[in-house]
């Protein structure tokens, strides 16, 4: 803009020219509000435009820097305020949900006969992932041995579960060779 300053003195109009530039206002962006799971990290980065550089950072966490990373344990707000160098200033807020794990179920150890079978399902999931390779809901097993599931729910949160399965083997009796006694005799 340019600005005309009309001063008169003694009846003498005298104007004074001057531009006058008009930044545009500071403004910072955060991205829109996300989840997380649960012991999982989030980059937040902001994008700060506009104003007079350099700018200043100051996160609700008393973070100073135009970019952070967090690992909250529940659902937190963020708030950022940027100031640029005339002390103009601008803020974003930004909320990061936490959502729980899911928390697969295979139960207690088990002790099955040899001839016997146990089915081992841990829930209702979107994905699972076995030990042995098997991408099913279920697995039934025989063989002594550790047994895991890597379970993943609709928020593509993933958690697992082991048990361990012991077999009793059939046992194998051995009386020795046969004998005939008489009564009232032994062996």
């Amino acid at each position: 803009y340019v600005v005309r300053l009309r001063l008169e003195a003694d009846g003498c109009p005298n104007f004074i020219f001057d531009t006058v530039v008009v930044d545009t206002p500071v403004t910072t962006k955060l991205p829109a509000d996300t989840f997380i799971c649960f012991r999982d990290t989030f980059v937040i980065s902001s994008e700060t435009f506009g104003g007079v550089k350099p700018y200043k950072y100051i996160w609700s966490t008393g973070d100073t820097l135009s970019t952070i990373t967090k690992s909250p344990l529940t659902t937190t707000q963020y708030i950022l305020t940027v100031f640029d160098s005339f002390l103009c200033i601008t803020k974003d807020t930004f909320i990061l949900t936490v959502k729980p794990l899911p928390l697969p179920n295979l139960g207690l150890d088990k002790r099955i006969c040899d001839y016997d079978s146990v089915q081992f399902t841990p829930g209702e999931y979107i994905s699972y992932l076995w030990n042995t390779g098997k991408t099913t809901p279920s697995i039934t097993v025989k063989d002594s041995a550790w047994y895991s599931v890597l379970v993943t729910d609709s928020f593509n949160c993933k958690n697992s579960d082991t048990v361990n399965l012991f077999v009793n083997r059939k046992p194998n009796p051995d009386a020795g060779r046969n004998d005939t006694i008489c009564i009232n005799n032994s062996t």
